[in-house]
């Protein structure tokens, strides 16, 4: 029996995740220097009955929109999207995937991209042929925006999301973590009671230290230094299990590390690339943004071509390119000139092909208005010409699959416990949150870097979170099944032949003779032979 390895395309990026050397960016990494996720999943729970665990995302806000995260977004049950009315009466309207608490509207996006790249660590859709996989991809985002610009947050905002959170615990939403990528140098007593509230509700803080490569002891970061036993505080590794470059670390106040530098995740999907393209009948050709151009739909702008010579001036442009795509050449005249000289004559998409050989960085200039207008090569633009009359599609849209990045800070390190703090809520649901942090900080794995610039000394592990005494059965396991955690994987409590660690897979009694993994029936399909036996979901058996 083995574990389904996830099959999103970028997991061989995630060294966090799994580190086997590879260069995930710049530079190769250590074999071994990860949080073992992949020997940690293999012992966790597999069917999990209990509400959602959810982890909020308290940021710049979250591309809800992106596919790999879309799945995985936290919705508000007691909410009718769009209605305009407050139908669950908590003082939001149509807060259906959380809040925007810096704009104050239910209108989820992200004024960045911070807050959708440490969503994906958190939580990405996982083994869905797509993108990347978070730590805890079978938790839920629940997005909580904090600033209208990208960097900046107000405390009025921090305040709210913290509140928000606590309102949302007390009504039944299980939510087990709070991510605080953010800090500054300023105590706030309001801030320090609402982060308080927040463990007296059972949810766990996880702070970023900071990113000016100083001792938290010395210089405080808030909310990182706050003497509360519901935070985490997170500095950051690189993939040599060193500690990053940029991390602060503090002796007395920084607890933990987790992977930080060259973490690889999503971001939203107008900041990834473009899909730009003309097709005319079967034939596809590639084509480029010029920058600053206007976007279509997935599907596309399509009409008739009409070659407009250089687009130097209105005669260029005949009558019949109204509601239809400008083919204009490269000349003397801007391209910005070109484009609007396009849209005065009713086209609703431009191409212009070079006349000489170069690529070029093309501009229309500025941001504005502007149609969807792509550049092509001279030879492209003579094959679309020697075409003509034709009708032709112009795509020049966002592109999912690539809006991906890497980015590096402690920032990328917290929700890499925010997810952990999830993924014991979601194998020790019953445990206590003192008892939920404990099992993380406890059980973290010894770097040589990290002694005495962190209290524990060590990284992020999730295998000794869910194996605490390391004997191959995972700890909910042992206590529900055995009743203790003092067996080995190879004891035989019933007496049957099948040791614990075949009982774990096997999804058997290991207290039961009769319970063990068997063939139970035989049939035959037509030219197949069909055997039935006990099993365990998300196991491959051979």
């Amino acid at each position: 029996m083995r574990v389904i390895r996830p099959d999103d395309p970028h997991f061989p990026k995630l060294w966090g995740l799994e580190n086997t050397g590879q260069a995930a960016n710049l530079s190769a990494g250590t074999s071994g220097v990860d949080t073992r996720f992949i020997q940690a999943w293999n012992l966790s729970r597999t069917l999990v009955s209990a509400q959602d665990v959810v982890v909020c995302v308290a940021d710049t806000g979250v591309d809800i929109s992106h596919p790999d995260l879309a799945p995985n977004v936290w919705t508000n049950p007691g909410e009718i999207p769009g209605n305009g009315i407050d139908d669950d009466a908590n003082g939001y309207v149509d807060d259906v995937h959380g809040y925007d608490f810096a704009g104050n509207t239910a209108a989820m996006t992200d004024s960045g991209f911070h807050g959708t790249h440490v969503a994906g660590t958190v939580a990405a859709t996982g083994k869905n042929a797509q993108g990347v996989i978070g730590l805890q991809f079978r938790a839920k985002i629940l997005p909580m925006k904090l600033s209208t610009d990208g960097d900046h947050m107000a405390t009025s905002a921090i305040l709210a999301a913290c509140n928000y959170a606590v309102a949302q615990k007390q009504r039944g939403v299980n939510i087990v973590a709070f991510n605080a990528s953010y800090g500054g140098g300023s105590y706030s007593t309001a801030e320090f009671n609402a982060i308080a509230a927040l463990g007296n509700a059972g949810i766990v803080l996880c702070a970023a230290a900071g990113n000016d490569a100083t001792n938290n002891d010395a210089i405080p970061q808030y909310p990182a230094n706050y003497p509360l036993p519901n935070i985490i505080t997170v500095a950051s590794i690189d993939p040599r299990n060193g500690l990053s470059s940029f991390s602060n670390y503090g002796a007395a106040t920084v607890d933990m590390a987790a992977p930080g530098t060259d973490i690889y995740s999503t971001v939203p999907v107008a900041l990834g690339g473009r899909r730009s393209t003309v097709t005319i009948g079967p034939t596809s050709h590639p084509a480029a943004e010029i920058e600053f151009s206007g976007l279509t739909s997935a599907a596309g702008l399509t009409g008739a071509i009409h070659h407009c010579g250089t687009g130097e001036s209105s005669a260029d442009f005949p009558a019949a390119v109204s509601g239809n795509i400008a083919l204009i050449r490269r000349g003397t005249n801007t391209f910005g000139d070109k484009a609007t000289r396009a849209k005065a004559a009713g086209a609703v998409a431009v191409i212009i092909y070079n006349n000489v050989d170069d690529a070029g960085g093309w501009t229309l200039g500025a941001a504005g208005s502007w149609l969807p207008t792509l550049q092509v090569t001279q030879a492209t633009g003579n094959a679309i010409l020697a075409a003509l009359p034709a009708t032709g599609t112009v795509v020049n849209a966002p592109d999912p699959s690539v809006a991906y990045r890497f980015i590096s800070g402690t920032s990328m390190a917290a929700p890499h416990v925010s997810a952990a703090v999830a993924f014991a809520a979601r194998n020790f649901p019953a445990e206590t949150m003192a008892a939920r942090i404990s099992r993380i900080l406890d059980h973290t794995t010894a770097v040589p870097a990290l002694a005495g610039r962190t209290i524990r000394g060590g990284r992020l592990d999730l295998l000794k979170m869910i194996d605490t005494n390391g004997n191959g059965l995972p700890d909910w396991w042992e206590t529900e099944r055995l009743g203790t955690l003092g067996q080995a994987a190879t004891d035989d409590p019933d007496g049957d032949g099948f040791n614990n660690l075949v009982e774990f897979r096997g999804g058997t009694d290991p207290k039961s003779g009769g319970s063990h993994l068997a063939i139970a029936s035989v049939q035959r399909a037509d030219t197949d032979v069909i055997l039935g036996f006990s099993a365990n979901v998300e196991r491959r058996y051979q």
